[in-house]
């Protein structure tokens, strides 16, 4: 640039700028805008590169053919390098390979020629090697009952040279057991939950290597009445079968360990820390108790037929459940019309496990003799920050039968600490429509009032806990009966009277719906500004909170607005189904409190709701829900 020339001419053809011969008597620079050719000397009797064309590339090669020529003299020879390396010793060849490469990598390819004079001409390319498109995996159609599953593992189409197929099979980490594939498909079979790994390895550069990773999770028994709502194990969630003596041992998912069509409910718990799940694999080893932190029922997904959306009394009856998977939601909004349940449609899951029995806190050990019904549910000396919310008090939570309930916190509290309770598996407190979901499940063919085991309406409701000591997991003598300490011992979940106050009747339900203590839930009436109640949320504080995690109902004055109700519920829908509570939260007492407490006898049941401010007081609980 600005440099004068003493020969050669620049050409300006219609826009193409091409340099002729251009010397300044030191170097000559000749060609197109764009790719000129710079050489040392004179622009006499220089070679000319016509162009560098790309024969062939591969993943760790490319080969270029030159085309080159000199009028005058002749072409001796050629010399290539790559990038900043050194050229080669000058060849004969207007043909070269440069190999070692890495895949999917942008490379600068150099090519001087000189003339039998030797001059010599200069000229560059940029050239990509070829990427390794990964390996895919197909499984097969599931069936209900799986024992074994296929996956077909593809592999790109066209095959190079030095490439090889290859995969294994492994549990944890991929080991150097890798079994060949000529490809470009192979069909591996999974009578076990386990894991694949697939690659195409390049033999001419061990680092040209594409891994793709595939886990097979569903050889496991499915239930066909569920359409897909079947339960979800992650993280620490361990399937288990309970006897009705109370027998805990892990359930092997490939075998029937559920059947809602007989109004047994899937269970799972969560160990202690001190726990190891491997010491229970072979399936007979029973989980002692105080090896198990919570336990857990699963909600399947489920569409219900709307019955009373006028939200008039009527009495109690059969509510039609049909379970539904994710790939289709109902929308009805009259009687008679199908309604996916909003407790499934608000968090996008196939199902929600739900805690099996009232909120228990574990104050001074791993196990829960320490806890006494003397004990006045305090933090235990964690102040109420957020560290203790997110650290202290979700280390103490336990769902355990026969301990007493954690109660005397206000919403806040129960709120926050039931959401860190276990991230991973999106715990959360329960929800008003949540209750509604358990409500109306263990009031179809598939709970409680399914149940041949129970014949009259009375037996068909669920039981009261009527222990006066707050225990969970109690029944009471009949539906209704009045509080005593009587049964704290006598009728437990275990026991065939306890499991009345189940909701399915048996063991496999949802304990405390009815009695025990109240239970706070995470629906409230929305206010304009400041407190929400006495809860320990402002206004504000609530609305930076996933709105998913709570029910907001309209703003109302009264008790008996009943209108307000989100249908599915299980307020106004069921409203004084068997004499139970019927107050709708409001104004100045927005919180929803459910079931009912121990002393209410029939005032108490799984239709019972009942307003209050949200704050701390000795006979309200609450209830852990993980919706993975």
């Amino acid at each position: 640039k600005n440099n004068n020339f003493t020969s050669g001419k620049i050409v300006n053809d219609g826009g193409q700028i091409e340099a002729e011969k251009v010397s300044n008597g030191e170097y000559c620079a000749n060609g197109e805008k764009g790719s000129i050719e710079v050489s040392i000397g004179e622009c006499e009797n220089l070679p000319t590169i016509t162009s560098i064309e790309v024969n062939d590339t591969t993943i760790s090669s490319i080969t270029v053919v030159v085309e080159a020529k000199d009028e005058k003299s002749g072409i001796r020879g050629y010399q290539y390098k790559i990038n900043e390396e050194e050229y080669t010793n000058i060849e004969d060849t207007n043909t070269h390979k440069f190999s070692g490469l890495n895949k999917n990598t942008e490379y600068e390819i150099t090519v001087k020629v000189t003339n039998e004079n030797n001059k010599t001409t200069e000229q560059s390319k940029k050239i990509r090697t070829d990427n390794i498109d990964e390996p895919t995996f197909e499984q097969d159609i599931k069936t209900n009952t799986q024992d074994k599953v296929k996956v077909t593992i593809t592999y790109p189409n066209e095959k190079k040279v030095d490439w090889v197929y290859e995969y294994q099979k492994y549990t944890d980490e991929i080991g150097d057991n890798w079994t060949a594939v000529e490809g470009p498909t192979e069909v591996v079979e999974f009578t076990e939950n386990g894991r694949i790994a697939a690659r195409v390895r390049d033999t001419k550069k061990e680092e040209n290597v594409v891994t793709s990773l595939y886990e097979v999770t569903n050889i496991r028994y499915e239930e066909e009445i569920l359409n897909g709502s079947d339960p979800v194990i992650k993280g620490k969630l361990v399937p288990v079968k309970i006897t009705d003596s109370g027998v805990v041992t892990k359930a092997n998912i490939k075998e029937e360990w559920y059947n809602y069509a007989n109004q047994k409910w899937a269970n799972a718990v969560i160990l202690t820390d001190n726990a190891n799940e491997s010491d229970y694999n072979n399936y007979t080893t029973s989980i002692p108790e105080e090896k198990i932190r919570a336990y857990f029922v699963w909600i399947p997904r489920y569409r219900y037929k709307l019955f009373n959306v006028e939200t008039t009394t009527v009495s109690p009856q059969e509510i039609d459940i049909e379970f539904q998977g994710m790939d289709s939601t109902d929308t009805g909004t009259t009687n008679g019309q199908w309604l996916t349940h909003p407790a499934f449609t608000t968090l996008n899951v196939s199902g929600i496990w739900v805690g099996k029995f009232e909120v228990g806190y574990n104050q001074d050990s791993d196990t829960s003799e320490d806890i006494t019904v003397d004990n006045n549910w305090t933090t235990s000396g964690a102040e109420n920050t957020v560290s203790s919310y997110t650290e202290d008090l979700p280390q103490k939570i336990i769902v355990k039968p026969g301990v007493y309930s954690w109660r005397n916190q206000n919403v806040n509290t129960f709120f926050q600490t039931l959401n860190n309770f276990d991230t991973s598996l999106n715990s959360h407190m329960m929800k008003n429509t949540e209750w509604g979901a358990v409500a109306y499940l263990s009031h179809s063919q598939y709970g409680k009032y399914g149940n041949s085991k129970y014949t009259t309406g009375t037996e068909k409701e669920v039981y009261i806990n009527n222990c006066n000591k707050y225990m969970t997991g109690i029944a009471g003598d009949s539906v209704s009966a009045s509080s005593t300490d009587s049964t704290c011992t006598k009728n437990t979940y275990k026991t065939e009277q306890g499991q009345k106050a189940s909701t399915t009747g048996n063991i496999t339900g949802v304990y405390d719906t009815s009695g025990g203590a109240y239970e706070y839930v995470a629906g409230y009436i929305t206010v304009t500004s400041g407190n929400v109640g006495s809860s320990g949320f402002t206004k504000e504080q609530i609305n930076t909170y996933n709105p998913k995690y709570f029910d907001v109902y309209e703003e109302s004055s009264s008790s008996s607005d009943y209108a307000k109700r989100i249908l599915g519920d299980a307020t106004a829908e069921t409203r004084s189904w068997y004499g139970d509570f019927a107050y709708f939260a409001y104004s100045s007492s927005p919180w929803f409190l459910r079931g009912g407490g121990y002393s209410n006898a029939t005032y108490s049941g799984v239709f019972d709701f009942y307003y209050n401010v949200g704050g701390s007081n000795s006979n309200d609980s609450c209830r852990l829900v993980l919706s993975p």
